[in-house]
């Protein structure tokens, strides 16, 4: 791996609805989120305030030194696979949305591996 210029990834779970309860949703599964927000709460944004049109919970695993994303992964399942369950009920019961994203900060010719383990897909495959 390029220890100058590491190749940097990140994976995110956003959990979005009109209306459910954040810190409910964070009570019921025990887990903390990086962030979240209710809808008509402000935004601090660097443009204009507005307000959130949408509730949202999410979770980042922070950006890691990282070469592919099977140590993400496991990750995420550790924290997660216990509770697939429990979050696919709140979503149907509040109709919610979650999105998994991996975001990549590349350096130079740096070529990171986006591949998925059977144990993660079927992982997510539960919400």
């Amino acid at each position: 791996m390029n220890t100058e210029y590491p190749t940097l990834l990140k994976l995110k779970l956003n959990i979005t609805g009109n209306d459910f309860n954040p810190d409910e949703f964070t009570k019921l599964i025990n887990i903390t989120p990086t962030s979240s927000n209710v809808r008509g709460m402000g935004v601090n944004s660097r443009w204009k305030p507005h307000e959130w049109k949408w509730c949202s919970w999410r979770f980042s695993t922070g950006y890691k030194k990282v070469f592919d994303l099977d140590h993400l992964t496991k990750e995420f399942i550790d924290i997660f696979d216990e509770k697939m369950d429990i979050i696919h009920d709140f979503l149907k019961k509040n109709t919610c949305e979650a999105q998994i994203s991996i975001i990549l900060k590349i350096w130079h010719t740096t070529i990171p591996a986006v591949c998925f383990t059977p144990e993660f897909l079927a992982c997510i495959h539960k919400i």
